[in-house]
């Protein structure tokens, strides 16, 4: 799902053309499904062993 609210823009815009005032604010809402593949635990793909280039746990 997204949605976007958009100030001080015309309802058409120019390509090209600036809009010095313009505000625009963009939401984008995303979600997971399924369950991590075989050996991937983590958020980062990583199973929180490797610790070579600093983003794995420490033992």
């Amino acid at each position: 799902m997204s949605r976007s609210e958009r100030a001080n823009l015309p309802g058409k815009v120019v390509a090209g053309r600036d809009y010095p005032d313009a505000l625009v604010d963009y939401r984008l809402a995303t979600r997971l499904t399924g369950s991590p593949e075989a050996g991937r635990d983590d958020d980062d793909g990583t199973d929180g062993t490797d610790d070579e280039d600093g983003r794995g746990l420490t033992t």
